[in-house]
C-alpha cells in the first residue's frame, strides 16, 4: 500500500490530546509529522492558534493531507496557509466540543464559540468524531443551537453551516483508544484470589465538576459505614480549586485511601491500574473514556453510568454487571462486585479486558490509516 505523508496539527498538546497524537505518529503506516502548541489557555489559544501554527509550517507542499483537532479556527488556518501554497485536504478530528459540554450557572459558552465548531466542520474535507455518542449528541445540540440562532437574530445561517449539522450526523467515528497494558505484571488469577488485601477501587479522572466526584464521595462512605471492605486510589489530573474537597473526602475515608493525587510517573500510574479491582466513573460529561479503557485493559472491572459513551464501550452482555442508572444504583453495583468471590471477580475482569482489547491503539491504527487514504485520494 502507498505510504503517504501527513501533517498532524495539535494546538492543545497535553493529556488525551497528546496521547492520541503520539499514538497516531507511532502506529500509523504513513509518515506523520507533528506541529503542536502547549496545552494551556485554550480560549486564548483559539483566537491565535491558526497564526501560531502557520508560522511553524514551512513545507506545506510536501504533505498529502492535514489532520487537525478541534481547538483551532480551521477556516482562519486555511486562509493563512492558502496565502503561501496550495492547501492539501484537511481532516478534522473532534476530540471534544463546547456544544455538548454541560453548562453551569457560572459557565455558559458564548454563541460565537459554538458557531466556530460548526464552521470548522464546514471547513474540513473530512470529519471524524471520537465516539458515536459524541457525534450524535453534537448533531442534536447543533440543530437546537441553530434553531435558537435563527430565532435570536431572525437571520438564517449560511447553507454551509446548516449542512455542517448533516455532515456531523453521518461522520465516521474513530476511537482514540488506549495504550496496551503491559502483559505479565499481574499474578495468576488463583494467586490474586488468595490475597488478604481488601479490593482496590480506582478513580482516575480529572478533578473537575463534569466528572461528578460528589456522587463518588457519597457512595464510598456509605459502603464503609455498611462494613464493606475496600481500599481506594484517587488518581487523575488535580485541580487547585477542587483539591480541598478531595482532601476532605479522603480524610473521611481514612486509611482506606492508599493514594490521593496525580501519579508521580506513568509507571506508578500503571502500577495502580494493574493492582486495581474496580474502576469507577460518575461522569456527567465524557466523549470517549480513555481513563476507563486504560484501567479495564489493566484488569479492572468498570462501574459506569448508563449514559454518555459508556454503553458504547461496554459489551451489551456486561451492561447489567457494570452500568448503573442513579446514585443508589452506583452503591449497589460497587457492593455487588465487591461481594463476589475474588476468583469470580478476577475472571470477570479478564473477560472484560479481552473485550476492551478492540480499543488498543495499535489495533485501531489501520482504521485511521484507511481514513487518511481517503483524505489523500480527495486531493
Amino acid at each position: 500500500m502507498k505510504r503517504s505523508r501527513f501533517l498532524f496539527v495539535e494546538t492543545f498538546y497535553g493529556g488525551s490530546h497528546r496521547a492520541f497524537a503520539d499514538a497516531v505518529v507511532r502506529h500509523s503506516r504513513h509518515e506523520i509529522d507533528l506541529v503542536t502548541l502547549p496545552d494551556r489557555h485554550w480560549r486564548r489559544r483559539l483566537q491565535i492558534a491558526a497564526w501560531q501554527v502557520a508560522e511553524r509550517i514551512t513545507n506545506l507542499e510536501a504533505y498529502d493531507g492535514l489532520l487537525v483537532t478541534d481547538l483551532v479556527d480551521l477556516s482562519e488556518l486555511r486562509g493563512v496557509l492558502a496565502r503561501r501554497a496550495t492547501l492539501p485536504p484537511v481532516m478534522l478530528y473532534m476530540h471534544e466540543s463546547q456544544m455538548t459540554y454541560p453548562p453551569t450557572q457560572r459557565r455558559t459558552p458564548p454563541r460565537e464559540l459554538l458557531l466556530l465548531e460548526l464552521k470548522n466542520i464546514a471547513s474540513a474535507e473530512r470529519v471524524l468524531f471520537n465516539s458515536r455518542s459524541h457525534r450524535d449528541t453534537f448533531a442534536e445540540a447543533a440543530r437546537a443551537f441553530l434553531a435558537t440562532y435563527r430565532t435570536a437574530d431572525t437571520i438564517a445561517p449560511p447553507a454551509a453551516i446548516e449542512a455542517a449539522v448533516e455532515t456531523a450526523k453521518t461522520a465516521p467515528v474513530h476511537y482514540p483508544g488506549a495504550e496496551r497494558c503491559p502483559r505479565g505484571n499481574r499474578a495468576p488469577l488463583s494467586a490474586q484470589a488468595e490475597s488478604d488485601e481488601a479490593p482496590l477501587i480506582i478513580w482516575n479522572h480529572r478533578w473537575e465538576y463534569d466528572k461528578d466526584p460528589e456522587s463518588f464521595f457519597r457512595a464510598l462512605p456509605a459502603l464503609a459505614r455498611d462494613g464493606v471492605a475496600f481500599r481506594v486510589a484517587i488518581l487523575g489530573e488535580e485541580s487547585r480549586i477542587m483539591r480541598p474537597r478531595f482532601e476532605a473526602a479522603a480524610a473521611e475515608l481514612g486509611d482506606r485511601v492508599v493514594h490521593l493525587g496525580y501519579a508521580e510517573s506513568s509507571a506508578a500510574y500503571r502500577h495502580f491500574l494493574e493492582s486495581g479491582d474496580l474502576v469507577v466513573s460518575t461522569a456527567i460529561q465524557e466523549n470517549f473514556g480513555i481513563a476507563v479503557c486504560e484501567a479495564v485493559l489493566c484488569g479492572c472491572v468498570p462501574v459506569l453510568p448508563r449514559r454518555l459513551s459508556y454503553p458504547e464501550l461496554v459489551p451489551e452482555q456486561y451492561h447489567e454487571r457494570c452500568l448503573y442508572d442513579d446514585e443508589p444504583g452506583l452503591y449497589r453495583r460497587i457492593r455487588e462486585l465487591l461481594s463476589l468471590r475474588p476468583l469470580h471477580r478476577k475472571t470477570l475482569a479478564a473477560e472484560l479486558q479481552r473485550a476492551f482489547q478492540r480499543f488498543e491503539r495499535g489495533r485501531l491504527a489501520p482504521q485511521l490509516d484507511r481514513e487518511l487514504d481517503r483524505l489523500a485520494a480527495s486531493r
